[in-house]
């Protein structure tokens, strides 16, 4: 019995000195509550009352690398946090309910936003992304911003999650560039009066496609009527004969007709048709 008090001792007194090893030691710096973790700071909470917030760069010597998991969560009065340019991550939950907040700048070596960023601020009606170094918008960052917009997502942007805007249902145009060659199923769920801009088949035009989205495309291929990604003498007769109303393989849409109006005259007829073939003719060496 004795022996066996002495190992449940022993158990306990590595358990205590593990936990110790682990603790996080917090720090007060103005109004807010911090920790260090390899030189650099970590905002954990806003204790403060003032409805306009300016993180700072750095506390003395350590720079704030990130907003800590839900450190300004539900916080409902706050309308503006200023993010500074030394900020790397955003945690999960970071700006979760914050209902009163309108607009926030994703700072330029800002790399990745956690689950849940910015889910349910329903007064949230502009993020402007200033980085090219996020990898993807995770899931439900944006989910419930029923104030929302428009959103451009940044270059190199390969992945765009799970709920990460459902509901947003004041979105009407989400920019998504090449980059991006993954959007969950459910990404924009609830976004009834969206579309999507989009280049020529890229992820996201088939995205728009397959779920029924409406879509523009950037810089669409001028000549490839047909949308086989190429400009051939199929193009040319396609727009020939739906100029004099026969039938043709395909739907004739309105991305159809800004890819076959190669004359800049506002109309997709026998005069373009003729300019394509100038083209494959090598008669021409553009559209311009």
């Amino acid at each position: 019995m004795k022996k066996l008090l002495i190992i449940s001792l022993s158990v306990i007194l590595v358990l205590l000195s593990i936990s110790s090893v682990f603790a996080v030691v917090y720090f007060e710096y103005e109004d807010f509550t911090y920790y260090i973790d390899d030189d650099e700071a970590i905002i954990s909470e806003y204790t403060g009352t003032s409805t306009s917030i300016d993180v700072p760069n750095s506390i003395g010597n350590d720079p704030i690398r990130a907003i800590g998991f839900s450190a300004f969560s539900d916080m409902t009065t706050i309308t503006s946090v200023s993010l500074p340019d030394s900020l790397y991550y955003i945690y999960p939950s970071a700006f979760k309910g914050m209902t009163s907040l309108t607009e926030i700048t994703i700072p330029k070596y800002c790399r990745n936003i956690a689950i849940s960023a910015f889910q349910n601020c329903d007064s949230l009606t502009s993020v402007t992304f200033n980085t090219d170094l996020l990898s993807s918008i995770n899931a439900q960052t944006f989910r419930n911003c029923t104030s929302l917009q428009s959103i451009a997502i940044p270059d190199n942007v390969t992945l765009i999650g799970a709920y990460a805007f459902q509901n947003c249902s004041s979105l009407r145009n989400v920019i998504i560039p090449q980059s991006v060659t993954s959007i969950s199923s459910t990404a924009f769920d609830g976004c009834n009066n969206l579309t999507i801009t989009c280049y020529d088949n890229s992820c996201a035009m088939q995205y728009a496609i397959d779920n029924g989205i409406d879509y523009d495309v950037i810089d669409p291929l001028k000549g490839d009527f047909d949308g086989d990604g190429v400009v051939t003498v199929n193009d040319a007769t396609y727009i020939q004969m739906n100029d004099v109303g026969m039938s043709i393989p395909f739907t004739v849409d309105k991305h159809a007709l800004k890819r076959g109006e190669v004359t800049g005259d506002g109309e997709v007829d026998v005069r373009d048709a003729t300019m394509v073939q100038m083209k494959l003719a090598n008669m021409i060496s553009s559209f311009d």
